[in-house]
């Protein structure tokens, strides 16, 4: 089968365009070829083939190259989106964590300041509370 005018775009067009490849068969897989092998054996159909050999976008090798390009490209692309998704989780995150007294004590000397702030603080509360002219005494 040619496939010449479909891989040379002329026949039907993508987008990104067409790239040829041979894949193992059953018998190169039941033979254990290894993918070396198969990818030798395809460079060597398409090259020595007159209808691709003077084609560029052939190979499984040329199909894992151009894949990753785009797919560096779209990262690219995304960055920005990705970015300012961060941002906005880390501005959120510490949102909350001041909502919840501020972050986490790491030393000792840290967690006794942490305890306390926190028994002052309910201290003074239960004191407000108490003495707060309650008409008690």
């Amino acid at each position: 089968t040619d496939c010449f005018e479909v891989l040379n775009g002329s026949s039907y067009s993508l987008r990104n365009g067409w790239i040829g490849v041979v894949n193992r068969g059953q018998r190169d897989i039941d033979s254990k070829m290894g993918m070396d092998q198969a990818r030798a054996k395809e460079m060597e159909f398409f090259k020595g083939n007159d209808a691709y050999k003077n084609l560029n976008n052939i190979g499984t090798e040329y199909l894992s190259v151009d894949l990753s390009e785009k797919l560096i490209a779209s990262v690219r692309r995304q960055l920005p989106n990705i970015s300012g998704f961060l941002n906005k989780s880390i501005m959120d995150l510490n949102k909350e964590l001041a909502a919840l007294g501020g972050p986490a004590a790491n030393g000792r000397g840290e967690m006794v300041h942490a305890v306390l702030t926190i028994a002052r603080k309910f201290e003074t509360a239960f004191g407000k509370l108490i003495d707060g002219g309650k008409g008690g005494g």
